[in-house]
């Protein structure tokens, strides 16, 4: 692997890292909440609104760094503890 490619993949776990520190506190995590419903993640979108829902789960999968099953098992076991 290249040196650059190194670099840049260090420098992308830090700031994954950097993210989930930030909304790893309780007050972090209102945040998000908030920025998740500004953004559609939590409702349906259509037109223009559809761009930031693809931010949404931009951010919880490259951001945040939840992009693999292991990520998505612990999304639906949230999803699953927390539904009416």
């Amino acid at each position: 692997m290249s040196e650059a490619k190194e670099l840049k993949e260090r420098q992308e776990r830090e700031l994954r890292m950097l993210y989930r520190t930030v909304f790893g506190s309780e007050q972090g995590k209102k945040v998000l909440f908030s920025i998740l419903q500004d953004l559609g993640f939590l409702s349906e979108t259509e037109g223009e609104r559809t761009v930031l829902r693809n931010y949404a789960t931009f951010l919880i999968r490259e951001r945040i760094g939840l992009n693999d099953a292991r990520g998505f098992m612990s999304i639906v076991e949230t999803l699953l503890s927390s539904g009416k």
